[in-house]
């Protein structure tokens, strides 16, 4: 429950600083150390506008994602999937002003990925028959 709390909370503030880059990219905010200038693309600004909607899709997939794995609802994971790969685009063409969303990401795609492996290792072993079950069983009885 606490690492699922955990997750859930950096899913969460992942999302929130994909507004950063919304802000950014759309000229409503600088924020700190952070100007217009240092998000790409810079011109023509149509192109910034469709990249300032990419990060807030972003952010709203993985806030939605940090809700759903702090409620306990399965859909977490594909929302999560979804949002890295919103997400891997936007920070590596902005990698020097977004390089630890990068490394989130991966760590995110390493917990998928440990998450999916967990899943199928303990839905293989439910299938397994158990020890006790397998003696009472007319096939192994003797005559």
């Amino acid at each position: 429950m606490v690492v699922r709390l955990a997750v859930g909370i950096l899913i969460v503030g992942h999302g929130l600083l994909h507004l950063i880059g919304t802000s950014l990219l759309w000229h409503l905010e600088e924020v700190g150390d952070l100007h217009y200038g240092d998000m790409a693309p810079s011109t023509p600004a149509w192109i910034a506008i469709f990249a300032g909607a990419e990060w807030l899709a972003a952010a709203a997939v993985f806030i939605t994602a940090g809700i759903a794995l702090i409620a306990g609802r399965k859909i977490w994971w594909w929302l999560t999937l979804g949002g890295v790969i919103l997400s891997l685009p936007a920070v590596v063409t902005n990698a020097q002003s977004a390089a630890a969303g990068i490394v989130l990401d991966i760590f995110l795609l390493a917990v998928l990925a440990a998450v999916h492996v967990w899943r199928m290792h303990r839905k293989a072993r439910s299938h397994e028959p158990r020890p006790d079950r397998a003696s009472s069983t007319s096939e192994g009885a003797e005559p």
